[in-house]
């Protein structure tokens, strides 16, 4: 998430390297004024399927603030127990990661782990796929979110149970 803000601050300054942008140094000392504030909050949205408030970066002034408070938006709150598969917690990331759209996802550079998880992609440093896994692939883009999730969670088998509720 750090590096997605970063790259996006450093694209709406003009810059070439998300490593210019500090994660705790304040937008306002790098130069974000506020259309670039508004560029930032767009981008951002726009990454992540969210709405977000149009104060987003005076609000959570830096890099590593605006990361923060993303992740509150987009993680549930947990009380830091186990609820196994029917458990309260697991339900709610459930929901809440049924709403980022796949393409937040691929920017975020998370598709390809969740890929992974499901068992799409076999383990390997160049990440091809294997023949016999070419339709699963292909078929990937045609899942929703609620599918490539459910997929992923029940290692690349298919949900076939209706879920309980």
């Amino acid at each position: 998430m750090t590096e997605l803000v970063r790259a996006r601050a450093a694209a709406v300054l003009g810059h070439d390297s998300p490593a210019s942008v500090p994660a705790d140094q304040a937008f306002q000392e790098l130069g974000v004024d506020s259309l670039a504030a508004v560029e930032l909050r767009n981008g951002l949205g726009a990454a992540l399927g969210l709405r977000l408030p149009t104060t987003l970066v005076f609000d959570h002034p830096s890099v590593r603030a605006v990361v923060d408070y993303l992740i509150r938006r987009i993680a549930p709150k947990t009380d830091g127990g186990d609820h196994g598969a029917n458990g309260r917690d697991e339900a709610a990331i459930r929901r809440a990661l049924q709403t980022v759209p796949l393409a937040a996802l691929r920017a975020a550079g998370l598709l390809d782990g969740l890929l992974e998880l499901a068992g799409v992609r076999p383990d390997g440093a160049n990440g091809a796929v294997a023949p016999d896994e070419t339709a699963d692939v292909d078929a990937i883009d045609e899942l929703d979110t609620e599918s490539l999730i459910r997929m992923a969670l029940n290692n690349g088998q298919p949900d076939d149970e209706t879920e309980e509720g």
